[in-house]
């Protein structure tokens, strides 16, 4: 019962804060003239590219980590196997 009244809730939020940020700004790139756009699309945008970046961030630590898991997971392979040849230093 609970999520349909959350739903509603963030529905509602939602829609004030659009309908609070609908004001056209003027956004001024380096050069030329100042473009108009309104508040609400220029917030998405840089949500949204936030959002990417932060995904693409995330995607690249983990196979970061996934190699280096692997490669530890080798080299620990390669010495018990050299612990298990009779190849250990302790006797």
């Amino acid at each position: 019962m609970a999520r349909p009244i959350t739903i509603i809730v963030l529905s509602i939020l939602g829609t004030i804060f659009i309908l609070q940020n609908a004001d056209h700004v003027s956004l001024q790139v380096f050069f030329g003239n100042p473009i108009k756009i309104r508040l609400i699309t220029l917030l998405l945008v840089f949500y949204v590219i936030g959002y990417v970046w932060s995904t693409v961030n995330f995607i690249n630590r983990q196979r970061r980590l996934m190699r280096e898991i692997k490669s530890l997971k080798n080299k620990l392979a390669v010495a018990s196997n050299g612990n298990i040849n009779g190849n250990s230093n302790g006797r």
